[in-house]
């Protein structure tokens, strides 16, 4: 119960923080760059913090390894502390860009609801929905990654397939790998 109530918590704070943003000024551009930043920052947070053995981030990542070893219970990607300390921190330098944060906080709360909907048997979004093949591939790609079955590419993004690709491609795994190994903090 403890997981759902900080899904809820997520979630209603996303939409509270969405919905103040959105008295800001506002440009299309800077609510994609937004939704852009928070599924890059998704999957640096899941890629780095959450699968890889550095010390300062141990509570963090024990949560995570908790989430992988009891997959049916649905919980939000990142607990709501966290969000909070992480968004100021990683949105701190765009305070002056129009609609950047409403699209960061958008994209949050899609990240955590997909999150949600994976691991659950009551569904948030519809069953036409799911059976699209863009939800379909979110979700081999995530069941994959709990399984721990390995394909061409790194499966980090929750909701952005695409994005695990092309950082393969870009080789930016191996370097994630390589910072995990060499640097011992």
């Amino acid at each position: 119960m403890k997981q759902n109530n900080n899904f809820y918590l997520t979630i209603f704070g996303s939409i509270l923080l969405c919905f103040i943003s959105l008295f800001f000024d506002f440009s299309f551009s800077g609510f994609l760059s937004g939704i852009l930043y928070s599924q890059i920052i998704e999957w640096f947070v899941h890629g780095w913090i959450q699968h890889h053995p550095f010390k300062i981030f141990r509570a963090y990542r024990n949560n995570h390894t908790y989430h992988h070893k009891h997959p049916s219970e649905p919980l939000s990607v990142q607990p709501f502390s966290y969000f909070l300390i992480g968004s100021v921190f990683l949105l701190a330098p765009f305070y002056n860009f129009d609609g950047f944060f409403t699209g960061y906080f958008f994209a949050y709360i899609f990240i955590n609801v997909i999150h949600y909907d994976l691991h659950s048997k009551d569904r948030f979004l519809s069953d036409q929905l799911w059976n699209t093949k863009y939800f379909k591939l979110i979700e081999k790609n995530h069941l994959d990654h709990h399984q721990g079955i390995k394909q061409k590419y790194t499966t980090h993004s929750v909701t952005n397939p695409y994005l695990d690709i092309i950082f393969c491609k870009l080789k930016v795994t191996k370097l994630n790998n390589w910072i995990a190994k060499n640097l011992k903090i």
